[in-house]
């Protein structure tokens, strides 16, 4: 996938790019907001890869259901060369048991999953520590938490939801009527997805997990 070279835009044109990109975002539905896509990127490919329904922005501490009716939190981190921290948002309300399970995904700087975990609530309290500041619990995503008791690695389920929303999307452009001129073969930061002419299409397909008591 190629990145085009923004160096010669300006402050304010790259600026405008941005919101563009927000607003395209949204009017696809894989964020469901206008804000920093971190959070809502993540939430929807926790509902792909989780099987959860998401819940509505009156919701207290969870945002989403899954199966058998477990509440999920979702929190996400996209890590850079300038920022490495692995602390997820404060987490309100920690003793109320808002949620079941906390699904926490790391990004890499290109939005690419890195890597994501689903925590038990009681590891997530007794592995967190509250902020007198703001009131609140906080949680590091260690890679040692995914050693921790009844932690469930969800890295390739949401890789999985990764690669099959890309494959959608390849899958309507392909279907548009400019498409036939192509003959290249379009591909994500992992390689190949689809190629013209060719009917087989590598598709990431659904994967469920089963949660613990």
């Amino acid at each position: 996938m190629g990145v085009p070279d923004l160096g010669g835009l300006a402050d304010r044109e790259l600026l405008a790019l941005y919101a563009q990109v927000l607003d395209t975002l949204r009017a696809r539905g894989t964020t469901r907001s206008s804000n920093n896509p971190v959070a809502d990127y993540a939430e929807g490919l926790c509902a792909k890869a989780l099987q959860l329904q998401l819940a509505g922005k009156a919701a207290t501490g969870y945002d989403g259901t899954d199966a058998s009716g477990h509440k999920i939190e979702i929190k996400a981190r996209r890590l850079t060369k300038e920022n490495g921290s692995r602390q997820l948002s404060a987490i309100r309300g920690i003793g109320h048991h808002h949620f079941d399970f906390l699904a926490g995904v790391l990004f890499e700087a290109d939005f690419s999953v890195m890597k994501g975990c689903l925590i038990p609530y009681a590891v997530v309290k007794q592995h967190g520590h509250h902020n007198e500041h703001t009131n609140s619990h906080r949680f590091l995503l260690r890679d040692s938490v995914w050693s921790l008791p009844g932690v469930q690695d969800i890295t390739e389920a949401l890789k999985a939801a990764e690669r099959s929303a890309a494959t959608i999307h390849y899958r309507r452009k392909l279907n548009r009527s400019d498409a036939a001129e192509c003959d290249s073969a379009v591909t994500d930061l992992r390689g190949p997805i689809c190629r013209t002419g060719s009917a087989e299409v590598p598709f990431g397909g659904e994967l469920r997990i089963a949660l613990q008591e």
